[in-house]
């Protein structure tokens, strides 16, 4: 569980002690401060549990109240020199385990000396020691959150690790892709003989639009080739920018939206109704209300995101979400001045953790095979591939055989090939993009990960306020 251990002798400061503890439990979490009288339930063995959470906790704090060093039991024996005495029990256990052990010392006490304590216990005296005023006075409360500040280097409030609702696409097994797709070619196949009896009055229709069709996605596949350097420096960028930026930008297509409904709103109030006007209207205002709900969707998932980190990353990581959960790293990294806490070291590590094994996820998805691509990223436009080129084939025969239809029944039997072409091209494309990725992140990664050892090794030349937490 680790956290910190409060090491004291029951005396008249149990005031002050219970105040420590009180305010390191609402700063760290309850389950995070180990006082013996609040923590121990009743018919606990006391031995037991503090033996256990001695072994847990990272940072034991040694109280000294006057006359701590001096203080005799009813025999007249000093209490520091019986090998039974629980106070000389966990503070020597400590120093013999390597943890943390921070002296606080109360109003009219003074750090002991290595002449007045046992030979067990005289690295104590070496110990620099944290001070406490009188709890009615002006500088506890100074004195107390300066105490927190310090415990900060050492422990870490309770936390979780966020897991955002992004979406998860499983893997379609090549058997049930392969059925899927017959099952969805032979109903797409039935649709288009029945739509072939009825011998349409322009016959030169279906084999113009299977040929432009297949020309149209050649050439959209093909573009990306030459354009993808720029669209992914761009989309780069954009993960990268502000979160302010980001909104202004993909608030501009909404305000094009909201300028055409407002147009054809004045026309249908005018009276000028064109054919069309009301559903175009209805197709406009419904993409208006969408990008409106997706961008204010967007701003609530990025704040939540901020507020509630380290991320888990999905198993399969989106290029928008990896780049954007370094870019707020980057941010954080960017504003971190002292010397990092523990929750800030430990919440920066994992989030480190995710982005390396997310780009060693990126790095296998760069050596799988054409079929493996096929059922994990594209079952869905695979099948649409084979629906389409069925029904073009069943069209195309179905028709009369002139010159129009022959040309038609051409660019049919060639839209496997097109199909083929441009499945390949998208292969191509996405194995150049993962290893841009790859290349992209892995250096900022690296770069990440030395701030966060260097801003973890220097001493803070002195206590600062402590950051706020969200005591769970």
């Amino acid at each position: 569980m680790g956290g910190i251990f409060i090491n004291y002798r029951r005396g008249g400061h149990r005031d002050t002690v219970r105040a420590v503890r009180d305010r390191l439990a609402e700063h760290f979490g309850a389950d995070q401060v180990f006082l013996d009288e609040e923590s121990i339930f009743p018919g606990r063995r006391y031995p037991d549990e503090l033996r256990k959470r001695l072994a847990e906790a990272e940072v034991l704090l040694a109280v000294i109240h006057e006359g701590w060093a001096a203080e005799r039991d009813e025999d007249g024996v000093r209490r520091l020199s019986r090998e039974d005495d629980w106070v000389r029990l966990e503070i020597e256990t400590a120093l013999r385990t390597g943890k943390t052990i921070i002296p606080v010392v109360l109003a009219g006490a003074k750090p002991p000396s290595a002449n007045e304590l046992p030979e067990v216990l005289r690295e104590l005296s070496l110990k620099n020691a944290h001070f406490l005023s009188p709890l009615t006075s002006d500088t506890w409360v100074p004195g107390r959150e300066a105490l927190v500040a310090v415990l900060e280097d050492h422990v870490a409030a309770l936390w979780e690790i966020y897991q955002p609702s992004e979406p998860h696409r499983s893997p379609v097994s090549g058997r049930r892709l392969a059925v899927r797709t017959v099952l969805a070619a032979v109903v797409v196949t039935g649709l288009a003989l029945a739509a072939a009896d009825d011998r349409r009055s322009e016959p030169w229709l279906a084999p113009v639009s299977i040929g432009a069709m297949s020309f149209g996605l050649l050439l959209v596949f093909t573009l990306c080739v030459p354009l993808r350097g720029a669209f992914n420096r761009f989309e780069h960028w954009l993960h990268g920018v502000s979160e302010r930026t980001y909104l202004i930008l993909t608030s501009g297509p909404l305000i094009v939206l909201f300028l055409l409904v407002l147009a054809i709103a004045v026309r249908l109030w005018t009276g000028e109704v064109e054919p069309g006007a009301v559903f175009f209207a209805l197709v406009f205002a419904f993409a208006l209300f969408w990008m409106a709900m997706h961008i204010v969707q967007a701003d609530a998932r990025e704040r939540e995101q901020w507020n509630q980190w380290p991320t888990l990353l999905p198993r399969r990581v989106p290029r928008r979400l990896l780049r954007r959960t370094v870019a707020r790293l980057e941010e954080r990294a960017a504003a971190w001045t002292n010397r990092l806490t523990r929750e800030q070291r430990d919440k920066a590590n994992v989030e480190l953790e995710e982005i390396e094994h997310a780009l060693d996820r990126l790095r296998e998805e760069t050596e799988r095979s054409r079929l493996r691509w096929l059922t994990e990223d594209m079952p869905g436009p695979f099948s649409a591939y084979a629906v389409w080129i069925a029904a073009n084939t069943v069209l195309a025969l179905a028709w009369q055989a002139d010159a129009v239809t022959m040309l038609g029944l051409a660019a049919a039997l060639a839209s496997p090939l097109v199909a083929l072409a441009t499945m390949e091209t998208l292969y191509r494309h996405q194995l150049w993009l993962r290893r841009e990725v790859w290349a992209e992140i892995e250096p900022r990664r690296a770069a990440l990960a030395t701030t966060v050892a260097e801003l973890s090794s220097p001493a803070r030349t002195k206590p600062t306020e402590p950051s706020t937490r969200r005591v769970h």
